[in-house]
């Protein structure tokens, strides 16, 4: 089985279902940085101040809407093994983005009626990126959540993958689209950034600190 690596955070798995052949069956759907958490630790201060701050500096990043990543998982289980077995898909946003331009975009997104019921605090906001050092997100989310965010300081998730497009037969969607756009559920990117939903992580917290109590 031949492959190809395209992102550091994941070859692990791929290169243990070369060693042991792995099911001809099966099919990896690994999907990029997620755009629902992108800015989620920031909603105070987006609604407060009109600013967020990220150690991603000017590199960009092909964040991806959790929607296209279904949709694709969804072809993938109904239309079976004849054309997806044996894959590897790489899901990604439709352009790679800076934090700059999430801020740009974010404002746009902001000015929307949308924006005035779901988020009347920052309805007609000028958002502005603030850059953060590494050390200081260190602090924030502990080491392991900074050791990933050095992937995405250094181009590795850089990438704009035509697997989506290959799958579905269209373009992933763009931040500003997922922002505005209803998905699935009924609600847009900027109903569930503004919501509770997904808030996995918190500053001041480090949910990752046990893990070196865990031995292989």
């Amino acid at each position: 089985m031949q492959m190809r690596t395209y992102r550091a955070i994941t070859p692990g798995y791929r290169s243990c279902c070369s060693t042991i052949g792995g099911p001809r069956s099966a099919s990896s759907i690994a999907g990029n940085f997620y755009m629902n958490h992108l800015l989620k630790n920031e909603l105070e201060s987006i609604k407060s101040k009109g600013t967020f701050t990220s150690p991603l500096g000017e590199c960009k990043n092909s964040f991806v809407s959790c929607n296209d990543m279904a949709e694709a998982a969804v072809r993938c289980l109904v239309e079976g093994p004849e054309r997806h077995g044996d894959k590897y898909y790489d899901i990604c946003g439709a352009q790679s983005t800076s934090m700059h331009e999430v801020a740009n975009i974010l404002t746009k997104a902001l000015a929307t009626d949308e924006a005035k019921d779901v988020c009347p605090e920052a309805y007609g906001k000028r958002i502005t990126y603030v850059p953060q050092d590494i050390e200081q997100f260190e602090k924030d989310f502990g080491s392991t959540r900074a050791e990933f965010f050095e992937y995405l300081r250094n181009g590795f998730y850089s990438r704009c993958s035509p697997d989506f497009y290959n799958i579905t037969g269209k373009r992933p969607l763009t931040y500003y689209e997922y922002l505005t756009t209803k998905g699935a559920a009924g609600d847009t990117g900027l109903a569930e950034l503004f919501s509770s939903q997904g808030a996995i992580f918190t500053k001041g917290v480090d949910q990752f600190k046990d893990l070196k109590n865990i031995t292989k």
